[in-house]
């Protein structure tokens, strides 16, 4: 019966250790604030002539490229983010 009870206490005492902490991945945003959309010269110009609404179409292409560039590498830079952030 003693040899039953110590085996018993002993068998308490090795209980598993609980982890002091568990880290968990939480996704959390990489863009604090999203970009300002680009100002269309094409949206004002609806009565001008029509070299004046295509002048307005190119400025606006080239405006809209670098604002999609300008997208893709912070988008890009989201993408590296080291999971346990």
């Amino acid at each position: 019966m003693i040899v039953s009870c110590a085996g018993l206490v002993a068998g308490c005492s090795s209980s598993p250790r609980v982890p002091d902490e568990v880290r968990v991945p939480v996704p959390v945003p990489c863009v604090d604030v999203l970009p300002a959309r680009p100002m269309l010269t094409f949206e004002e110009l609806a009565a001008a002539p029509v070299f004046d609404q295509v002048r307005g179409l190119i400025v606006d292409r080239a405006r809209l490229i670098v604002a999609v560039d300008e997208l893709r590498a912070q988008l890009e830079a989201c993408r590296r983010l080291p999971v346990d952030q």
